[in-house]
């Protein structure tokens, strides 16, 4: 498999197989279920293999966009399952992009994915907030190292 999309594709992308907004993000009552959805839990119509309803998906799944399913210049690599980051970019007040980063699994962003992913972010962001996987939180701007937090303390 490619790391690019194929010069074939017609410029959509599809979540599938990846979950990981399916689970990391919550979900207010109504939008996919009678029920919130709480961070961390997976949606009720997450299968084995994504999920199970896409081509139906409530519209605010059609609606989200992970930076990877926005960037068609993302590898597929740098997919929330594979890279261990789950990253989202928004504009604030129309003039300035921002990004938030959260780490999936530990050491992803040290990782040469991870760190790749972080510069391509401070390169067309204004400030990218920075969150590990044990909370951890530091804000990046376009001329700061590329120091995400520190790495875990053993207990």
């Amino acid at each position: 498999m490619s790391d690019h999309p194929s010069p074939n594709d017609p410029g959509q992308r599809s979540c599938q197989p990846c979950t990981v907004c399916c689970v990391a993000l919550p979900m207010p009552a109504g939008h996919i279920g009678a029920e919130c959805k709480e961070a961390g839990v997976p949606c009720p119509h997450m299968g084995t293999a994504g999920c199970r309803i896409y081509a139906n998906r409530p519209e605010a799944c059609r609606r989200f966009e992970c930076a990877w399913l926005a960037d068609q210049a993302w590898l597929v690599a740098w997919r929330p399952d594979r890279s261990g980051l789950l990253c989202l970019r928004e504009w604030i007040v129309g003039t300035y992009r921002a990004a938030a980063v959260y780490e999936l699994r530990a050491g992803a962003l040290r990782s040469d994915t991870g760190r790749a992913i972080l510069a391509e972010l401070q390169r067309t962001c204004t400030v990218i907030a920075v969150t590990d996987v044990d909370g951890n939180r530091c804000n990046l701007t376009p001329g700061d190292s590329l120091s995400p937090p520190p790495p875990r303390r053993a207990a």
